[in-house]
């Protein structure tokens, strides 16, 4: 992961991801595949939704401030920072090399940063994003179809 700071608007960021595995072994149990969706894949997939032994990702993420370095109290939370971003991932996950097709996804993302309870650092973040794609999958012999839809995401980290 590599973080930017663009010139061309104060403290406007990007960040680009990369991630990528391979099982040399194609006929392994299923347990032991990569799954390149949801949190920690293509957000716009569920995490299951996309597997293999192989897998690749591409992330790219521009993040804008909206508040920085304030004080503004809300209850049991006090709120410093906030930043608003916007993301596109391509990616996927395979086992053989036939029927490979890179999958992707776009998503808006808002993060909130500050101290709860007084003095307890708290992170809130709150991610939409879909699935450009439709794709199908056959599972226990049922087709299963993906994408296209919309995917919540909320994450709270207390003392980081």
């Amino acid at each position: 992961t590599y973080h930017y700071e663009l010139p061309w608007v104060e403290r406007l960021t990007t960040s680009i991801h990369m991630n990528g595995g391979y099982i040399t072994n194609t006929e392994v149990d299923s347990f032991f595949h990569f799954f390149n969706g949801g949190m920690s894949g293509l957000k716009g997939y569920p995490f299951y939704g996309i597997e293999g032994t192989k897998t690749a990702l591409f992330d790219l993420t521009f993040r804008l401030p909206l508040l920085r370095e304030k004080h503004i109290k809300l209850g049991w939370f006090i709120m410093q920072n906030s930043v608003i971003g916007a993301i596109f991932q391509l990616g996927d996950a395979w086992r053989h090399d036939v029927n490979h097709d890179w999958k992707k996804s776009i998503g808006v993302q808002w993060r909130v940063n500050g101290f709860s309870f007084y003095n307890f650092p708290t992170a809130i973040g709150l991610e939409l994003h879909q699935g450009l794609d439709r794709f199908q999958r056959q599972i226990n012999n049922k087709s299963v179809t993906y994408g296209k839809e919309q995917r919540f995401y909320l994450t709270i980290l207390f003392g980081f």
